[in-house]
């Protein structure tokens, strides 16, 4: 009996050997080389980031980032760069150029829920799907997913949820917007001005000598597209000075622009060739240019960051870019002349006026089509969600009027007539923080703020040109850069 076990515990001992042998076989098989690790760290610019053994990222005290690595071999050793990073705040998923995604495991109660947010596209999904976990992956205490992810899993002991519980947990509750200063930009193209509010009240103007038109954000600069001049001019908002603009294709004709509000990239639509342009903010250079539908006027990128919503208003469409690989990956027919275009928070729904056939198209992202027509004023512009995303507001530039109708059943809920001094509304944004929209006017020289609770216009700064486009910066912001 003695012998017998010595010899068991001989076994045992070898096969702790072999297991701790093999186990760090597969650490190195995962280990991140030095190229992906460095990519990994430019992801998180001034943030703690640990990249353990089995390749899983923790980033600060609590997030983990886990890899799913791709079923076909790769080249590790080349110039590997972050191709996505969504969202761009607080990020759930990390794409790199080398196929590796790393997705963070989103805490509920005691679980840790492995998932993709909501507004994933179903193509990226389904590559994503192919790949697998880590063999190695010390599995964090708590971690789950839903049956749609379990091929991924292979052997490891990971809790598999219903699908429906899964999306239920990793639901993560919207966070409650506290009123923050700013600074609101204007653009009047037909003076070639930007006009810059601080609070409600004009401080000043510039001129640019062409013809001001979109606007976005973007790591604290304001980004300008100039049709006439074929550029899109870059604004220091703190200073209020021009930066070195950025130099387009000749014939571009710049409209609309958009940008993640932490990205790296802007998307440009070049209006007169029917393309949408992809931009590297760092150094001003074009790396795609995406065809699409003709007459591209709007663009507008979904808060996951996964899709551009272009609006094309020769043809009446709106055409879908995935950012993922800058390709347009299908289009709807809306109505004609499609002006504005407004997505709902968790990138499910958009909803795009049509000035001509006076409706709103209420697009289902997600599976590419129409849900539904509303039928509106006449020559509907501005359209904005209200802050609790429960009533849909809609200006109509023929009427002069903004109506409200409730998310849902979308019956009119209320409106209200613009005052005389205050005509052809334009662009209208909700002020961060607050109920009050603001109204520009395409006809006067003048701007209006909307009380959406008592609907009363509560004031009506002069700003001493028309107005079209509006843009509200945040100074924390612009004072970080």
């Amino acid at each position: 009996m003695f012998a017998m076990g010595k010899t068991n515990i001989v076994i045992r001992s070898l096969s702790l050997f072999l297991l701790l042998v093999l186990g760090a076989g597969q650490a190195l098989a995962t280990r991140l080389p030095d190229p992906l690790k460095k990519a990994v760290q430019s992801a998180f610019p001034g943030t703690d980031v640990r990249i353990r053994l089995d390749g899983v990222l923790q980033v600060g005290k609590e997030d983990l980032f886990v890899p799913v690595i791709p079923k076909e071999k790769v080249d590790l050793s080349g110039n590997i760069q972050l191709l996505s990073r969504i969202p761009a705040t607080n990020p759930r998923v990390l794409v790199f150029n080398n196929k590796w995604v790393f997705i963070r495991l989103v805490k509920n109660g005691e679980k840790l829920i492995f998932s993709l947010p909501d507004g994933t596209p179903q193509d990226f999904k389904d590559k994503l799907l192919t790949g697998h976990l880590p063999p190695d992956l010390i599995v964090p205490q708590g971690m789950t997913t839903s049956g749609e992810y379990q091929s991924l899993i292979g052997e490891l002991d990971i809790e598999v949820i219903h699908k429906e519980t899964a999306e239920k947990e990793t639901a993560e509750p919207p966070a409650l917007e506290e009123k923050r200063d700013g600074t609101v930009f204007l653009t009047s193209p037909a003076t070639g001005k930007i006009i810059i509010m601080d609070g409600l009240e004009k401080i000043s103007e510039l001129v640019t000598d062409g013809t001001p038109a979109g606007m976005t954000s973007c790591n604290g600069k304001l980004y300008i597209c100039d049709q006439t001049k074929n550029r899109i001019l870059v604004l220091d908002p703190v200073t209020k000075k021009f930066l070195d603009p950025i130099a387009l294709p000749p014939g571009a004709s710049p409209k609309g622009i958009a940008s993640m509000p932490r990205g790296k990239f802007l998307y440009v639509c070049e209006t007169a060739q029917n393309y949408v342009t992809v931009v590297e903010i760092e150094t001003g250079k074009t790396l795609m240019r995406t065809k699409v539908r003709p007459g591209p006027t709007k663009v507008s990128i979904t808060p996951s960051g996964y899709m551009l919503l272009v609006l094309n208003g020769q043809s009446g469409e709106v055409t879908f870019v995935s950012t993922l690989n800058q390709k347009a990956v299908g289009y709807v027919k809306v109505g004609e002349l499609p002006s504005e275009v407004i997505i709902s928070k968790n990138s499910k729904a958009a909803f795009v006026t049509n000035r001509v056939s006076n409706t709103v198209s209420i697009i289902d992202i997600a599976n590419r089509r129409v849900a539904r027509t509303l039928k509106v004023g006449e020559g509907p512009t501005g359209i904005a969600l209200s802050p609790d995303e429960q009533l849909l507001f809609v200006a109509n530039a023929k009427d002069n009027t903004i109506v409200a109708y409730k998310i849902g059943d979308y019956e009119r809920e209320k409106d209200v007539q613009l005052p005389l001094d205050l005509e052809f509304p334009s662009k209208i944004i909700f002020l961060p923080g607050t109920r009050k929209l603001l109204v520009t006017s395409a006809a006067t020289d003048t701007v209006g703020v909307l009380d959406t609770e008592t609907m009363e216009f509560s004031e009506q700064p002069r700003v001493g040109c028309t107005t079209d486009n509006a843009i509200w910066v945040d100074k924390a912001e612009g004072s970080n850069m």
